[in-house]
């Protein structure tokens, strides 16, 4: 397919589809959609919705109007009709009597006036060559067929070949001579779909297969495009003929199995018998615009999880999906899936899921040539979150992933250098598992898994020089099937290989004429050791010879540095000294900090003498200025108010003389 009618279709199904939210049955992407979301929402009863879906199909025109004016209708066939078929066989016991006799005349098998038995030996093709079903009447060779039912016969052949005969898949059980022999019937209609297998009656083992009959468009003309080298019509018909020959396939082994998995294999198996034709890349947008859906959603997405299929088969082998057709007869398709991935290869459905999602991240421009043959050619997957700024702080990430759904992550270096280091916390309600895809270019990758477990489900993972890669990307997958979106957190910060920092731990007030003991903290951030040099000044000149020193310090460690700071006796409270702290990488000179703080000085009640400490001589200057006419209390009155009453009295002489020899408690006006 070209990279143009790729896009357009890509964007007719984004149309149809939304960006987002593919599980919610809300979402309308048919009429037979919007039909049942209304069911579901209580709006029509059951009768009502097979009716009309049935009709969907078979009589457009009899499907009540406000279904019929879709404001997002867009003019694209539906994929399959065969889960309204199967869901009306299933359900019939339901219905009332009036609802039965409507819906079986939906599920009677189509009229045709012309009969051609495939080259095979294995398909009776019903058919018309007028009326509202009529093929095209074009007879090349004139042999009195018309060529468009050759060519179907033939398609139809080639899929028996590959998928019976080649791979070994069990036969549709025969229906007896109900189309008039014991081949296998398909018939011609027109429809707004490319086609639909009908359940008919239950086959004749003892586990649910059943009996069935394929309805393939009359024409295919102006279906979507594909890469098909005889055009998009006969592209059309040779996967719709492998879509749903195989859906008749499934009914040998349980009809009834998860509509994902059948749609999901039967889209599937188009590639696998017709490789060159990739209608299937239509589909694929609704799947990698929305990871975080679950792989298990019964809507329109099933279509688009056939990559599940594909992974599959080219990580496992493509016998890996037969082996798990096999175990449906006897259980689910989680159970079969699981026996048939631990037995057979070593995976659970869980691991081999967490796998999955990190293939699926490696398409597109990020094709490496090592995982999907064709991912060159499907959708980049959508990310949650794009960074190329740090840190990243711890959040939630704005994408919740379903049960089987999964979130992208991408962490650009941009200008950071150093080691990248990503945090996961994810909800403890479920089960999680990561995937860390680091790219030294944009088609190279290193993928690793991440260990996560419960009951916390919190991880850290170091990603070393970060610079060194054009992207890292985190995959967080829910791994609790059928689960509601589920939260999760992640934070990302980048440690260079060189980062220091620095900061002042002691306080920044003092007293004049007092010998400070100040200390500053020396911090090695960075991945690597390192040598710090460490420079101290002031800008009063209160340090007389100011210090530069190298602290040898391990990554990620500390280092306190003491100094001392006299201020000179008599120093005015007014006074403001800078103290000026610059710390420099000594294998990195570029990676510096520095710290200034202002030191500020502060009044000492009980100095009154203004010499910076408390001691005797305070007691005997109080005493003076009190009794004998001495000069007051320095710098102001309050210096000899030690008890902080706000006036100087005896009774500071005597808490001055308690606090220095009695072990009295200090002023409670001083910091320290």
């Amino acid at each position: 397919m070209s990279t143009g009618n790729a896009t357009f279709w890509a964007l007719v199904v984004t149309v149809i589809l939304g960006t987002a939210g593919f599980a919610n049955s809300t979402v309308v992407t048919s009429v037979s959609e919007r039909i049942e979301a209304d069911f579901r929402a209580g709006k029509i009863t059951m009768d009502d919705k097979i009716l009309w879906q049935l009709a969907s199909v078979k009589e457009p025109n009899a499907v009540p109007a406000e279904y019929r004016d879709l404001s997002t209708s867009v003019h694209f066939p539906g994929k399959s009709a065969t889960a309204i078929f199967i869901e009306a066989r299933k359900s019939w016991g339901e219905f009332s009597p009036a609802t039965q006799t409507a819906v079986a005349e939906y599920l009677a098998r189509p009229s045709g006036a012309y009969l051609f038995d495939s080259p095979g030996g294995q398909f009776k093709l019903h058919y018309n060559v007028t009326g509202p079903n009529a093929v095209p009447t074009a007879d090349d060779n004139s042999n009195g067929v018309p060529d468009y039912i050759e060519k179907v016969a033939d398609y139809c052949d080639s899929s028996w070949r590959t998928i019976v005969q080649n791979l070994g898949y069990m036969q549709p059980p025969s229906d007896g001579m109900i189309g008039g022999d014991s081949k296998y019937d398909i018939y011609f209609e027109e429809m707004q779909y490319y086609g639909y297998t009908s359940f008919e009656s239950n086959g004749p083992n003892p586990w649910n297969d059943a009996v069935s009959w394929i309805s393939l468009h009359r024409n295919f003309y102006n279906f979507p495009p594909n890469n098909d080298p005889e055009g998009n019509q006969w592209g059309a018909a040779k996967v719709t003929v492998a879509h749903e020959y195989f859906h008749a396939v499934q009914f040998a082994y349980d009809v009834y199995e998860a509509l994902w998995w059948m749609e999901a294999s039967s889209t599937w198996m188009e590639d696998v018998v017709f490789d060159v034709v990739n209608d299937n890349y239509n589909y694929l947008g609704s799947f990698f615009s929305s990871p975080q859906t679950a792989l298990t959603d019964d809507s329109y997405h099933a279509y688009s999880s056939f990559i599940w299929n594909k992974f599959l088969e080219e990580r496992l082998d493509t016998v890996s999906v037969k082996k798990i057709w096999g175990g449906c007869i006897y259980g689910t398709v989680y159970n079969a899936t699981n026996d048939s991935l631990q037995s057979n290869y070593g995976y659970t459905f869980d691991s081999a899921l967490a796998e999955f999602t990190s293939w699926n991240y490696i398409t597109d421009y990020r094709d490496d040539g090592l995982h999907y043959e064709e991912g060159i050619y499907y959708d980049a997957v959508a990310l949650a979150e794009n960074r190329s700024s740090y840190p990243v702080t711890l959040h939630n990430c704005p994408v919740q992933p379903q049960g089987y759904g999964s979130a992208y992550i991408l962490l650009q270096p941009g200008a950071a250098t150093g080691n990248l280091i990503i945090r996961f916390d994810g909800a403890d309600t479920r089960d999680w598992a990561l995937y860390l895809i680091k790219s030294p270019a944009q088609n190279s990758h290193i993928i690793e898994k991440l260990p996560v477990a419960s009951p916390t489900w919190i991880t850290e993972d170091t990603v070393s020089n970060f610079e060194s890669y054009v992207s890292v990307a985190l995959i967080a997958v829910n791994l609790t099937q059928y689960s509601a979106p589920a939260a999760f957190a992640y934070s990302a910060t980048v440690q260079d290989d060189y980062a220091v920092a620095a900061a002042f731990l002691s306080d920044t007030i003092g007293y004049s004429g007092y010998n400070h003991r100040l200390t500053m903290q020396v911090s090695n951030n960075g991945a690597l050791d390192d040598v710090i040099r460490l420079q101290i000044s002031d800008s009063l000149g209160w340090i007389a010879l100011p210090i530069d020193t190298l602290l040898s310090l391990p990554s990620g460690a500390d280092s306190t540095f003491p100094f001392n700071l006299p201020v000179p006796q008599g120093t005015s409270l007014s006074t403001r000294n800078t103290i000026l702290t610059q710390i420099q990488s000594q294998n990195n000179p570029a990676k510096t900090a520095t710290v200034r703080v202002s030191f500020v000085l502060t009044l000492q009640h009980g100095d009154a003498d203004f010499s910076g400490a408390i001691n005797i001589l305070d007691v005997s200057y109080i005493l003076s200025y009190l009794y004998k006419g001495g000069p007051a209390p320095q710098p102001v009155l309050v210096a000899g108010d030690f008890g902080c009453n706000s006036a100087v009295s005896i009774l500071d002489v005597s808490s001055i003389i308690g606090n220095l020899y009695k072990g009295g408690p200090p002023s409670p006006c001083n910091p320290f």
